[in-house]
């Protein structure tokens, strides 16, 4: 953002300078035809043309630094005819000779290096031709002792020189920004790599806590009948453990919480929750059926959260993906696992089969679904449309 700005003000300041600069020009060239007591001689033709010779090199310094080498043929044809008019004349118009200046380092400084060389050759070559015409016709030549071409050319490499500096001054910023960007990025991979440090020492606490918690949890039940003054001291102990892990764990919660994250603490998502999802959804344009069948349970927090997580991401890529117009959520309660049905009338992400784990977020859903235990096959219907079919076991691996 700064970097635009910065340009947009040199842009300003250069048209404005450009303006001035023409005004210069064209007020000199005036005063050198109309006002001046005496008439130079670079400026015997007639009037009315020698104004308008001003007023061309007026406009091709005003346009010299969008098309440098049409305002050179500009200046070049401009001098042309004056001086054709001006045979004999022992002076440069001062417009005139000005303008040639600027074009000539407008020239080094806008152009490629080889094409404003060869356009000065060119120019440089209409002088010399013009010189050499008036030589041979008696007259002698303003330019004939080649100081004019020496500042002309000096012009240019001015010019060359400060192109050069241009652009080392903006491969710098450009390696600057790109710096900028990288030690951002460095700074933001240590954050990281020290975040999952952490997070990897507190898990091994938080793990600690939770066995020792189970440890006295076992040894209170069997001391419970027994010595039940000894169990109460053992589930104190037990409960002391747990607290402790409770504690880490929230630390590593927040060590894991992305910058953006609110820091709000909100109940997970769960099964309970599908209506509003559905209800959500219809109101993007997709019309869903939620379909519940067998006696609804109690589901441990993280299968509970895995469930409701495998159908929203379903329905979302039916809503992105599918062009579907109806989708069927079916959750059926069996009798050792939880089946998950999500089917719509669309086409189905690109290569999404059982076979193929390239399919929008499949992979991740497959891998929600191993992580308790069960599985996931998503393909085509056999009655035309996409299908989703989950099973995950009450008693998965991490439930």
């Amino acid at each position: 953002m700064r970097r635009g700005w910065a340009q947009r003000v040199r842009s300003l300041i250069a048209r404005r300078g450009d303006l001035a600069l023409a005004g210069v020009v064209v007020g000199i060239g005036l005063f050198e035809i109309w006002i001046a007591p005496i008439t130079p001689p670079g400026y015997s033709g007639p009037a009315l043309i020698a104004t308008a010779g001003v007023a061309a090199l007026g406009a091709a310094i005003v346009s010299r630094r969008r098309i440098p080498w049409l305002s050179l043929g500009v200046v070049v044809a401009v001098l042309t005819v004056q001086w054709a008019y001006a045979r004999g004349a022992e002076e440069l118009p001062n417009a005139a000779f000005i303008a040639i200046l600027a074009l000539a380092y407008t020239t080094g400084a806008h152009e490629e290096r080889s094409r404003g060389l060869l356009a000065m050759l060119v120019a440089a070559s209409v002088f010399l031709v013009q010189d050499g015409m008036d030589l041979e016709a008696g007259y002698p030549s303003v330019r004939q002792d080649f100081g004019f071409y020496i500042l002309v050319f000096l012009a240019w490499a001015a010019g060359v020189g400060i192109r050069g500096l241009r652009q080392r001054a903006e491969q710098l910023e450009r390696l600057t920004i790109q710096l900028e960007h990288e030690r951002e990025q460095s700074a933001r991979l240590a954050a990281l790599e020290e975040r999952t440090r952490l997070a990897r020492e507190l898990h091994d606490v938080v793990a600690h806590g939770v066995a020792v918690m189970v440890l006295h949890a076992g040894a209170a039940r069997k001391l419970v009948d027994a010595e039940p003054e000894r169990a109460k001291s053992t589930l104190q102990s037990a409960e002391c453990s747990g607290r402790q892990a409770l504690t880490e764990l929230r630390r590593l919660l927040g060590v894991l919480r992305d910058e953006s994250t609110s820091a709000e603490l909100r109940p997970p998502d769960s099964l309970r929750d599908l209506k509003e999802l559905v209800a959500a959804l219809g109101d993007s344009g997709l019309d869903v059926e939620l379909v519940v069948e067998g006696r609804p349970r109690e589901l441990a927090p993280g299968l509970d959260l895995s469930a409701y997580r495998i159908v929203q991401e379903a329905l979302t890529n039916t809503l992105k993906h599918a062009q579907a117009q109806h989708a069927t959520v079916r959750v059926r309660y069996a009798q050792r696992q939880l089946e998950l049905e999500i089917a719509d009338d669309g086409h189905g992400p690109d290569h999404a089969d059982d076979n193929d784990t390239a399919g929008h977020g499949l992979t991740g859903l497959r891998e929600r679904a191993a992580l308790y235990g069960g599985e996931l096959h998503a393909g085509s219907a056999p009655d035309g449309g996409f299908r989703v079919y989950a099973t995950l076991p009450f008693e998965g691996v991490g439930a």
